[in-house]
């Protein structure tokens, strides 16, 4: 059900980019989406079953299996895909996943084998580099210290990790990656401890925020919109405004009064939690 919604959201964000979406404009989204004929096919691992290509390229294949769905019908898909080529199987990873050092590893996968022998999943391990010195322990005094776990982290994968939260559109959790950079940059060193549950939490609200369900119906002149988390998911909600102030912005949702700062949008009274609704930035643009 969370793969639909996020399905439904990304579709009903392509098509309402212009201005007000409509059923009609996903169907022919859809439509063109399945066009044949191309030089390149993109494929679920679903629609690919039962078909095979000379070559064929798995993308983010360190989601499968997911851990959250069922543990045979999982192992079928994983399956299924990885026995669609017929010379070339390439994975093409997640760019976290690349940066963390992620690899499949495991026996080879033949196309054409039995489908009912099915052959043990491969499993992920983490391709670390050697160090010659031991991890480093940064010090880090912040409410939500990244430098204070046990985890020892490659530097440079952790700066590439870090310099895409410091591009996200949420403005505490800018702050809180350019901090975080700044800190390991001063290190010379190759490894550091580090809060991994911690980075992970953190880059796993960016990315269900990034993929935020968007506000049905039509907004009324003084309403806002509101990110919330519920569920797993990111929704946007249309929100009253009670109070618009040079420091300060209130709005009803639910009948509870939420206060939020009126430059960063992130809501006050509460300590920084990726997890917390903010502002829509574009609320927070001057009124003319």
């Amino acid at each position: 059900m969370s793969d639909l919604c996020r399905c439904l959201a990304v579709l009903a964000e392509q098509v309402s980019s212009e201005g007000r979406g409509s059923v009609e404009a996903i169907a022919a989204l859809l439509k063109r989406l399945y066009s044949q004929g191309g030089d390149i096919t993109l494929s679920t691992v679903h629609k690919a079953k039962g078909l095979e290509w000379s070559r064929v390229t798995v993308l983010f294949p360190e989601l499968m299996p997911l851990a959250t769905g069922d543990a045979v019908e999982e192992r079928c898909i994983q399956f299924v895909a990885y026995t669609r080529a017929q010379h070339t199987l390439r994975f093409a990873y997640g760019r976290q996943a690349w940066n963390e050092g992620l690899r499949i590893v495991g026996q080879t996968l033949l196309a054409g084998a039995p489908e009912p022998e099915m052959p043990a999943a491969p499993a992920l391990r983490l391709a670390t580099r050697p160090s010659a010195a031991r991890p480093l322990t940064i010090d880090d005094e912040r409410a939500m210290p990244l430098f204070a776990g046990s985890a020892a982290m490659d530097t440079p994968p952790l700066i590439d990790r870090l310099m895409l939260l410091a591009e996200d559109p949420r403005p505490a959790l800018r702050a809180w990656a350019s901090v975080s950079l700044t800190l390991l940059r001063r290190t010379p060193s190759r490894q550091v401890y580090a809060d991994a549950p911690l980075l992970q939490r953190l880059e796993k609200a960016a990315s269900t925020a990034r993929l935020a369900i968007p506000a049905f119906g039509a907004a009324k002149p003084d309403s806002l919109r509101m990110l919330v988390f519920e569920g797993g998911l990111a929704r946007w909600k249309y929100v009253q405004l009670k109070r618009r102030g040079p420091r300060v912005i209130s709005v009803v949702f639910g009948g509870v009064v939420h206060r939020f700062d009126a430059k960063t949008g992130e809501a006050l009274g509460l300590p920084f939690d990726p997890s917390n609704p903010y502002l829509d930035p574009k609320a927070l643009e001057p009124q003319t």
